[in-house]
């Protein structure tokens, strides 16, 4: 979850897949903004097919660990 805040503060360029959920946390921990974690519970239902295309997903996936690994330890410095 983000507060309205916080989505105002953050420009996403994410387009694919839930890599929206990735920037939105690499960006408020970059801009110093208060992350927390809230559980959730997530139920699975046998008669549904997926659509999570890891494969298809995966490099924008990387892009954005890179970007949390480079940019994170750019900023701690």
């Amino acid at each position: 979850m983000f507060s309205n805040k916080t989505k105002n503060k953050i420009q996403l360029n994410s387009t694919t897949g839930f890599t929206f959920a990735l920037e939105l946390v690499t960006k408020s921990y970059i801009l110093n903004l208060k992350i927390v974690e809230v559980p959730s519970i997530w139920i699975e239902t046998k008669d549904r097919k997926s659509n999570f295309k890891i494969l298809k997903w995966l490099p924008f996936y990387i892009y954005w660990l890179f970007y949390a690994i480079f940019k994170g330890l750019l900023k701690k410095r």
